[in-house]
């Protein structure tokens, strides 16, 4: 299990954290703490060459760590200077790297993807400006050697899906009114698209 905790001893930094369990989820090790100096939330995190990617942002820059089986740490990258998130991971199929997804500040909340080697180094990165606030949290690769984003603009609660060439260029963008943020998105067999995600209900009329 790999999540964030709170750790006293540097400041109430929320540092990253990992502890194993058994087959049926009973907690079998003590927590193994990875502590920074800033921040370090953990946003999503994937089993990878036998270890794990983890990604998150930490004192609002997004970051990505390699570790092995015992949660020591392999590599660790950060992407760009200030105001990023990283949301999502993704392994691509023929293993030759990730895509990670997340969000941008410039002058809005655009949605952002980067694409990293097998060590994490960034071959290119790219964000969405979509004239309100995108938030990418999920990709998969599509049938036609290209890309499928799902997200959503949080605070109104509609989806996105963003499809992308295999360079990262827009092919087009389309908002699904009242969806609300889109968490996960994969092509099916037929070329359609399996998006799913979560709404906040209003309240209850009773």
């Amino acid at each position: 299990m790999i999540g964030y905790h709170n750790t006293a001893s540097v400041g109430l930094n929320r540092d990253a954290v990992l502890f194993w369990t058994d087959e049926n989820g009973v907690k079998t090790s003590s927590d193994l703490v990875i502590a920074r100096s800033d921040d370090r939330y953990v946003r999503s995190a994937i089993a990878a060459d036998g270890g794990y990617i983890v990604v998150g942002d930490g004192d609002s820059i997004g970051y990505a760590m390699k570790l092995d089986l015992s949660g020591g740490v392999v590599w660790e990258r950060t992407y760009g200077s200030a105001d990023s998130v990283l949301e999502g991971i993704y392994r691509l199929e023929d293993q030759s790297g990730y895509m990670l997804v997340g969000n941008a500040y410039t002058s809005s909340q655009d949605a952002l993807v980067i694409r990293v080697d097998e060590q994490g180094n960034e071959i290119w990165r790219k964000t969405y400006p979509a004239g309100r606030t995108s938030l990418a949290f999920s990709i998969s690769s599509t049938k036609d050697g290209g890309f499928i984003v799902s997200g959503g603009d949080n605070a109104d609660g509609n989806g996105m899906l963003l499809k992308l060439a295999s360079d990262g260029t827009k092919q087009w963008q389309k908002w699904i009114e009242g969806a609300g943020n889109l968490k996960y998105v994969k092509q099916s067999e037929d070329g359609s698209y399996l998006a799913a995600g979560a709404i906040a209900p209003g309240p209850s009329s009773a």
